[in-house]
């Protein structure tokens, strides 16, 4: 399909938000539905070019330093891990 190759895959990063919004937090859990709602648009208009979306929960970012509680937070190297992790080979089926 448009001589893109068969293992061609695309991720975009989502975040929790969309199913568990935040206090003060409505614009951040629209634009993560929006981007649920993108990738499984594409999925469908791009297959069978693989289109992932990665959800974490919280990431320690300074930007939920006010919201999130010490220890509750997981690693931005961990997000990055299951980036690469969907959108290796082994993701396929």
């Amino acid at each position: 399909m448009f001589g893109m190759p068969q293992r061609f895959t695309t991720g975009r990063p989502s975040g929790i938000a969309a199913y568990r919004p935040a206090p003060k937090g409505p614009v951040v859990a629209a634009v993560n539905g929006a981007i649920e709602s993108l990738v499984y648009a594409l999925a469908v208009e791009l297959a069978p070019i693989r289109v992932n979306a990665v959800s974490p929960g919280w990431v320690d970012t300074p930007v939920w330093d006010s919201v999130v509680s010490e220890g509750k937070a997981g690693a931005l190297e961990a997000m990055a891990s299951a980036c690469r992790s969907a959108g290796s080979d082994s993701a396929a089926f």
